[in-house]
């Protein structure tokens, strides 16, 4: 009797063991097959693409994980335009009148109270690029994996089609699209037809050249302005080399990121027509 009695115990708990994992298992795959097999696949293509072999990976104080890569297996290089590009530096520096009057508005700014906004530097051994990885989560929240890092297109009312390409380096992104987050972001965005087909934020594409070993392109910035509170400011620059036509992106006074070469565009591998500056607002919605 108690022999019975033990068997049947032991054949209940087997059974609720039983029971528990197949619970278990089925959840699991049901959470994996709420993203289809396709998806799957151009996730993981994605981020082979993007994440590039890494010498070492350092977690940033904001979070993010910054890639030390070799400077020629950057993102820029699989650009079919950039198979065979040598990277180049800026054979001439911003012209003297341009930097008498910047030195001049920062003596200006500081007089008025404002400080300057800072990006964590990466001291990396010369050849390699301080590179934000691109995660997981973000390429499955996106709404397309091919697009992801471009802005949703906008069609110009311009008589001049070729308006549509332009550059960007600004230091006021929040975009929870791109970083799955709400922080303040340095960021470079680029496009040659109005984000149809072409451009991204950052290195989320190939084009951008980044030669600097210091600045992490999408890294967070710290601090930032709020209302009642100190106010901050930001150096940054565009600037085109007339020797090779590479537009130069430059933060502070000094320190150049890296540039776009002419070949990715039409006409702003000659000259641009129109300087904007503000900002942008994202929405989900838009």
């Amino acid at each position: 009797m108690g022999f019975q009695i033990q068997l049947r115990v032991t054949l209940l708990l087997v059974l609720l063991y039983v029971l528990t994992f197949s619970c278990v298992t089925y959840g699991a795959v049901e959470v994996d097959s709420s993203m289809s097999r396709q998806k799957q696949l151009e996730v993981e293509r994605k981020l082979e693409l993007l994440n590039k072999h890494a010498v070492k990976s350092i977690k940033s104080e904001d979070g993010d994980i910054i890639d030390c890569i070799d400077i020629y297996k950057q993102p820029a290089f699989d650009h079919p335009a950039l198979q065979n590009h040598t990277i180049q530096g800026p054979t001439l520096e911003r012209t003297i009148a341009t930097k008498k009057t910047s030195i001049e508005k920062r003596r200006r700014l500081c007089s008025d109270g404002h400080i300057t906004v800072m990006a964590e530097k990466w001291n990396l051994s010369r050849g390699h690029n301080p590179i934000r990885r691109t995660r997981k989560k973000d390429l499955i929240k996106a709404h397309s994996v091919e697009d992801y890092g471009r802005k949703k297109p906008r069609f110009s009312q311009h008589l001049d089609d070729t308006i549509d390409s332009y550059l960007q380096l600004a230091n006021h992104s929040v975009n929870p699209s791109v970083y799955g987050d709400r922080k303040t972001r340095l960021f470079v965005y680029w496009t040659a037809d109005s984000s149809q087909r072409t451009g991204c934020f950052d290195l989320t594409c190939p084009g951008f050249v980044q030669t600097n070993s210091e600045i992490a392109l999408g890294a967070a910035i710290y601090p930032i302005s709020v209302t009642g509170g100190l106010p901050y400011e930001i150096t940054l620059y565009i600037f085109k080399d007339p020797n090779t036509s590479n537009w130069w992106g430059q933060y502070g006074e000094t320190i150049n990121i890296g540039y776009w070469p002419p070949s990715l565009f039409t006409l702003l591998n000659h000259h641009a027509q129109t300087v904007q500056w503000g900002g942008e607002v994202y929405s989900s919605r838009s």
